[in-house]
């Protein structure tokens, strides 16, 4: 079955520099350069003036009067004050169709809060690959901050036209079927009143907001009341959804916070704050954007006064883990399992293999309702059909032919089940993809280490300085003049500051080819905090360089493993170390 969902990177996945890409824009997502102050390099005549890309209009021709035209000069460039600070989720961007739609090739995206060098020095959020007539490319930003948004045309001569500029500012709300990871998880709160208002009814699945009907948590009155779920392990949460009782006392949340964090102390309250409930209507639902906050524990507390807190449900939405475009299927074709009448399904990957997601199709002749509730499981354990193994999460959205995505961030098993938990019912599949952990970079994707700050150990003769190796050039011949070298010593090293704290999802190292390859054999790469001159201190995610030949480019998986400095060694040994490229794939801002 094809992949035709769009990629959606909401957390730790790979920011995108130079490339275009879906960002799954929500419906009503706000438009913030709708009618803002915007100025660019030159105007080509009265016709072509900088607000007619943002005057809500997308009429693709130019002659009609609502694009922005330059004149042509080198790198032209065009640029949005949004009025203050936001986080920018997507720049959307529309090209003129009748005529010249080739000149906005390679345009790129800068977001930030800098006016310098026409708003270049600010980050890039990617660059327009798709330029046909009339196209509309949207450039993800996954939630860069800033104030001004920047289109420049780099290092070239040309005209740049916008027919419309779209700014999308970071939203959390849930989109339609997101996985709700509190949902059926062990929960807690300070104390309870009477029988009827346990702590786990507050993540039943059931919204009802009438106390009555036994679906709301409820404390004692005290100080500073609590309520925790334990969502397993460690997730990156996007939103906390809590719904209010509506038949009465709907006040009493009022100016709950919401915790998320990994530790227990104050029973969560030590947690960071994700934000406030303020919206205590009856019956009201609230979303607390955490924006990829990172913990196992959620936490709601009352803090401050004595106070009765209910709630009648609590979800949990984590960040997307939408499938990548061309991610392989490692279920398609090995054996599967099911025995009736109990309401399980089982595939063999046939080794062990870091699940990133499993996607189900559910049927939509009928009866798809079946499907809500079934849990999917990873692991290596048949016991029990596989119940012994975690569960990745639970298909919530039970539509008429509904494709849920469940994430798994990298869970490791030979096996995936799915199963209906407590219920005697049929179980149908219309397809099962299992998608498997990569962390080969994406065309295009940011690489962060090009042009920033390199040491090594010592420097070969003056010629071969560390930063050779982050100059954007794979050139692998040394004469050529784009290769690090040390000269040769016990356990040399070369080590590149990110310039902040990454999630760091893979390593790409490029070896010499003109001769000597064989040195970077066994070469270890560390992602850390710790600085160059002890970066053995930090963290090996993965396999040493293996290919070592003429040329090799060895890709190191780190599985967002989180630091500010790379560092490539070669233990145990006296040697020479030459690097013609290091790359340094990550995910977005910095941490």
């Amino acid at each position: 079955m094809a992949l035709p969902w769009a990629l959606l990177l909401l957390g730790e996945v790979l920011a995108q520099d130079a490339a275009t890409q879906d960002c799954l824009i929500p419906p009503v997502a706000p438009n913030v350069a709708l009618g803002r102050t915007v100025t660019q390099s030159s105007t080509l005549n009265t016709l072509s003036l900088a607000a007619n890309a943002v005057d809500g209009n997308t009429d693709t021709d130019w002659e009609r009067g609502s694009c922005a035209h330059t004149e042509k000069e080198l790198e032209p460039w065009w640029r949005v004050d949004l009025g203050r600070r936001h986080a920018v989720y997507a720049v959307t961007v529309t090209n003129r169709h009748d005529c010249c739609w080739e000149s906005l090739l390679g345009a790129q995206v800068h977001v930030g809060d800098s006016l310098s060098d026409r708003g270049k020095r600010n980050p890039a959020c990617g660059a327009i690959l798709d330029t046909g007539p009339g196209s509309t490319s949207t450039v993800c930003c996954n939630g860069l901050p800033g104030r001004y948004v920047s289109i420049i045309i780099p290092g070239r001569e040309d005209f740049l036209v916008l027919c419309e500029v779209e700014v999308t500012a970071q939203s959390c709300l849930p989109p339609p079927g997101a996985q709700n990871l509190a949902l059926r998880r062990p929960a807690a709160q300070s104390s309870t009143a009477g029988q009827a208002g346990s702590a786990i009814n507050a993540v039943d699945g059931n919204r009802d907001g009438n106390w009555r009907h036994g679906s709301c948590s409820q404390t004692e009155r005290e100080p500073s009341p609590w309520w925790t779920v334990d969502l397993g392990r460690r997730r990156a949460v996007a939103a906390v959804v809590v719904r209010n009782r509506l038949d009465c006392c709907w006040h009493q949340l009022k100016g709950a916070r919401v915790h998320v964090g990994d530790s227990l102390a104050g029973h969560g309250t030590d947690n960071p704050v994700c934000g406030t409930i303020t919206d205590t209507g009856p019956g009201s639902t609230s979303t607390v954007c955490c924006r990829g906050l990172r913990g196992r524990y959620v936490t709601i507390a009352v803090p401050g006064r004595e106070e009765r807190l209910s709630l009648c449900e609590v979800e949990v939405v984590e960040q997307g883990c939408a499938a990548l475009p061309g991610a392989e299927n490692v279920a398609l074709g090995p054996p599967g399992g099911q025995s009736p009448p109990e309401p399980w399904w089982r595939v063999d990957l046939g080794r062990r293999h870091t699940v990133y997601a499993v996607v189900v199709k559910n049927r939509h002749d009928c009866c798809w309702e079946r499907l809500k509730g079934a849990e999917v499981r990873v692991g290596d354990s048949l016991i029990d059909r596989g119940r012994r193994n975690p569960v990745c999460g639970i298909i919530t959205n039970a539509g008429p032919g509904s494709l849920s995505t469940i994430c798994c961030h990298g869970l490791r098993g030979r096996y995936v089940s799915i199963l209906l938990s407590d219920q005697e019912d049929a179980l149908v599949l219309c397809e099962v993809e299992v998608i498997r952990q990569g962390c080969a970079p994406l065309p295009g994707a940011a690489n962060v280490a090009r042009e920033q700050r390199a040491t090594q150990s010592s420097t070969s003769n003056g010629s071969g300085v560390a930063s050779k190796a982050v100059d954007g050039n794979r050139d692998g011949v040394w004469r050529h003049g784009s290769c690090s070298h040390t000269r040769r010593e016990w356990e040399p090293w070369w080590s590149v500051d990110l310039g902040g704290r990454r999630a760091v999802a893979a390593v790409v190292v490029k070896n010499r080819q003109d001769c000597c390859w064989q040195r970077l054999r066994g070469a270890q790469v560390h992602v850390g905090d710790a600085p160059a001159e002890r970066s053995r201190d930090n963290p090996i995610p993965g396999r040493r360089v293996q290919d070592a030949g003429p040329g090799s480019l060895s890709t190191i998986c780190c599985h967002g493993l989180p630091g500010r400095y790379v560092t490539v060694t070669v233990p145990g040994r006296e040697e020479q170390l030459a690097l013609c490229e290091v790359e340094v794939y990550g995910g977005g801002p910095e941490l």
